[in-house]
């Protein structure tokens, strides 16, 4: 907003400046002769100068309110912040939280799955456990790097389809079971259960988010 209305006063000064470069004129001639006490009289170049300067001025005034639109469209993609693309494939994380309006997306936390000594050097690295404590650092062998805490926007197909794992354990065991987008966006959104905080592999096909796979951790 603010950056638009820098925007309509440059372009305002600049317009006055081409189409009446008289009115600046006559300011500072009456400046030079009442403030400093001496006589000035604009030369027809000082005009063009003016006429100039005002050209500047409106093309800044353009550049600050297109550039102000520009940015704000970038800010109400997906409705909370700008949209990242990945790469085609498959991608793992965490899913903080999902939208399920009309373009849906979900705010994708990337993370990558370590083992082995990598695994316990980025334990280590994290403060997990110390070096000492290296043989006994990972129990399954895995270490799940999450380098930083922030998710992002990404866009989802209409046509998305998400698997769970552990959703019926306690009946079923681990399954794998399929369920829907609705069911699932109840699942993450809710803070007071687990989900949002379990890892995730999603798949993006053409840069929409086509699946998401609960990866099951033992």
């Amino acid at each position: 907003m603010e950056q638009t209305l820098v925007g309509f006063i440059l372009l305002a000064i600049g317009g006055l400046n081409v189409v009446r470069p008289d009115i600046l004129l006559r300011f500072q001639v009456w400046v030079q002769r009442t403030v400093m006490g001496a006589r000035y009289e604009p030369s027809r170049r000082t005009y063009t100068i003016v006429r100039l300067l005002g050209a500047v001025f409106m093309l800044l005034g353009l550049v600050n309110i297109t550039g102000a639109g520009y940015f704000g469209i970038l800010q109400q993609t997906g409705g909370k912040g700008e949209q990242v693309a990945l790469a085609d494939g498959t991608h793992l994380g965490f899913i903080r939280a999902v939208d399920a309006g009309e373009s849906p997306t979900l705010s994708f936390d990337e993370a990558v799955w370590l083992s082995g000594r990598e695994g316990e050097d980025a334990a280590i690295a994290a403060g997990h456990c110390t070096e000492e404590e290296r043989s006994e650092c990972l129990p399954n062998d895995y270490f799940i790097e999450n380098a930083s805490p922030e998710a992002a926007p990404l866009p989802a197909s209409p046509e998305l389809r998400v698997f769970m794992q552990t959703l019926y354990a306690e009946q079923e065991s681990v399954t794998r079971r399929e369920i829907t987008t609705a069911q699932f966006t109840s699942l993450i959104n809710d803070a007071s259960l687990h989900w949002n905080k379990l890892p995730y592999t999603i798949t993006v096909e053409h840069g929409l988010v086509t699946l998401i796979e609960e990866v099951y951790i033992p």
